[in-house]
């Protein structure tokens, strides 16, 4: 979440790939739609976080047992970086 860049009229850029590793895909998609999914009044943007699984999807699909578990890893997300 930290090297993707948004411009003013919502397009994304991903920049940084100096520490490119291998993670959990879902810490990824988790921790991006707490980032960028809300707007500056906390409603969701239903459209940015389609595009974004879109774009995830297209590269590596989403198994079932990660689409069923996404809710509760973004919960974790949410108490981690709240601890961070």
């Amino acid at each position: 979440y930290t090297n993707l860049l948004v411009s003013p009229d919502g397009h994304l850029t991903l920049i940084d790939f100096d520490h490119l590793r291998q993670g959990q895909l879902l810490t990824d998609i988790a921790r991006c739609h707490l980032f960028y999914s809300f707007d500056k009044e906390g409603k969701l943007k239903k459209e940015t976080l389609l595009a974004f699984l879109a774009a995830y999807n297209a590269v590596r699909p989403l198994e079932k047992v990660e689409q069923e578990s996404f809710l509760t890893h973004v919960k974790l997300c949410m108490l981690q970086v709240a601890l961070e």
